[in-house]
């Protein structure tokens, strides 16, 4: 009887005693926010995705098919140097040369192109109208 006396007394005194661990310290976290990509890069990478997107943009616009004509001339030479003129007078100016059709033989010398037929019929109305362009035509480029 001591013995099972004995053996509950420690037993209980077992399940009392309990260690007290020391209390662990909380940690601070601190989140520390770092750029992905610095400044610099990230101006470059905006800069590419903007000029991908005007070129896009320019390889998905048709070429002009509509042209206002300032000048028609038999000789290359004498149709550069005209173009030269209206480049330096701020035009998009270009020589066109045909290959087949009428008027093969002339270097046609233009100073606006356009897309849109009805655009272009309404400059050409326009041009006409001002002086000295009475003589101002429309090239159709097909």
């Amino acid at each position: 009887m001591f013995f099972i006396a004995g053996v509950i007394l420690l037993s209980f005194n077992a399940c009392n005693s309990t260690e007290k661990k020391p209390k662990k310290k909380p940690v601070k976290k601190t989140v520390v926010h770092k750029p992905l990509i610095d400044s610099a890069r990230l101006a470059d990478s905006l800069a590419l995705i903007e000029a991908q997107k005007i070129a896009e943009a320019e390889a998905a616009k048709p070429d002009d098919k509509y042209f206002l004509i300032s000048g028609s001339f038999h000789s290359m030479a004498n149709a550069e140097k005209f173009q030269k003129e209206l480049l330096a007078q701020g035009y998009n100016s270009e020589v066109i040369v045909r290959k087949t059709g009428p008027n093969t033989d002339f270097f046609k010398v233009s100073y606006r192109s356009f897309y849109d037929r009805d655009e272009a019929y309404d400059a050409l109305r326009q041009e006409k109208k001002q002086p000295n362009n009475e003589s101002v035509w429309l090239l159709v480029k097909n």
